[in-house]
């Protein structure tokens, strides 16, 4: 049952992880569970299923190098710790992108 292999997961990266993470972890983990909704046993997810997600996500506007990045990250660990064939792997990765800094122009030295 994926619902139940969520929760346990999710009771180690509460006990290992920070608490912003843990939060990030639930929210999307969360997503995803409604997401494949009626699907409801972690075997029969897809490559297909998490590329629909992040399609979805992406969908919402949501930033491409960021959010999108961090969501395959999540859903790899998790399928990873579940000890079956990860269908994350047939998602391409997503390059993370960093926001460059503004440049400020150099004001005489100051």
């Amino acid at each position: 049952m994926i619902t139940k292999a969520v929760d346990q997961f999710l009771s180690d990266i509460k006990t290992f992880r920070k608490p912003l993470t843990y939060q990030k972890y639930a929210h999307i983990l969360e997503l995803f569970t409604e997401f494949v909704a009626p699907k409801s046993d972690a075997l029969q997810i897809t490559g297909n299923d998490v590329k629909d997600f992040v399609a979805w996500r992406k969908s919402k506007g949501l930033d491409l190098g960021t959010t999108l990045y961090t969501d395959r990250v999540i859903l790899h660990n998790f399928f990873s710790k579940l000890g079956i064939d990860n269908p994350v792997k047939e998602v391409p990765r997503l390059t993370r992108l960093r926001k460059k800094p503004a440049a400020y122009a150099n004001a005489h030295g100051h």
